[in-house]
């Protein structure tokens, strides 16, 4: 007789154990974390042969930690700071007294987030050599900090998918990665490149690759420390706010007016980052 279990991840504590440093700019990679991790069956049992795995979502080169699970705790140490998607899967089988069982596991795509044990103030350089511009006050949604991209990352580009919807677009703090995603599978729907989300989306600034294109209030919160932030042009900067099937939302940065503006028309970009 056979019975299928699944294994529950029932906590993940993040702890930061080493890597503070007054130098922001050069050591934040270099700091790192014990995660523990907490597994079990549905009846409690312990856990043989399932993969677990940490994958960086951050940068080149991807860090990968991989460990078979052999009980119902497991520890990754040494684990370089980043924000990392955790990962159950394969099938493990073992024997229990004279019953055999297997144990198969959901897969699981939870993002982990290990603090930089750092705190950061408005205008420092933030990881990717941009200027922090944004802090909420603690971590949710996997971040605290917006950093815009260096000033000589700027281009100009069309929004895109004129005369085409793109759904589910926001405007709030803290759903541009969201509005770019959907952008960018939209966009290749319809067979379209080089527009302003995909390039944000392409980007890779000094080992970073999570760039975006601003919502129209990040875009917002960007005008009003245009000059902490700097290097930006006098142009009208797109965000990544649909308005209409023909237009998307964008901001003036000489008067900080904002309007919406016809999707095909090209102008100015620049990218900002979530950690």
């Amino acid at each position: 007789m056979k019975t299928k279990y699944f294994f529950v991840i029932f906590i993940a504590i993040l702890f930061i154990v080493m890597g503070c440093s007054d130098n922001k700019t050069t050591t934040v990679l270099r700091q790192t974390a014990s995660v523990n991790i907490g597994l079990s069956t549905n009846d409690g049992g312990s856990v043989l042969g399932a993969v677990v795995r940490l994958h960086n979502n951050n940068g080149n080169p991807a860090h990968i930690y991989e460990k078979i699970a052999q009980g119902q705790t497991m520890n990754f140490s040494g684990v370089v700071f980043g924000t990392y998607t955790l990962s159950v899967t394969h099938i493990g089988y073992m024997s229990h007294v004279v019953i055999d069982f297997s144990v198969q596991t959901h897969i699981v795509d939870r993002v982990a987030v290990l603090s930089t044990g750092t705190d950061y103030n408005i205008g420092d350089i933030g990881p990717a050599g941009g200027i922090i511009f944004h802090d909420k006050g603690f971590i949710s949604g996997g971040w605290q900090y917006l950093e815009a991209a260096p000033f000589d990352s700027e281009f100009n580009a069309q929004w895109g998918a004129m005369e085409h919807n793109v759904f589910g677009t926001e405007f709030a703090v803290g759903t541009g990665r969201r509005n770019t995603e959907r952008i960018v599978a939209r966009l290749y729907q319809l067979g379209e490149t080089g527009k302003a989300a995909q390039i944000c989306n392409d980007l890779n600034i000094n080992g970073f690759n999570d760039w975006f294109l601003p919502s129209r209030d990040e875009l917002n919160l960007m005008w009003q420390r245009k000059n902490t932030i700097g290097g930006f042009s006098t142009s009208w900067y797109w965000s990544s706010t649909q308005s209409s099937v023909d237009t998307a939302w964008g901001q003036d940065f000489l008067t900080g007016e904002r309007s919406s503006n016809h999707k095909e028309l090209s102008d100015r970009v620049r990218a900002i980052r979530a950690f």
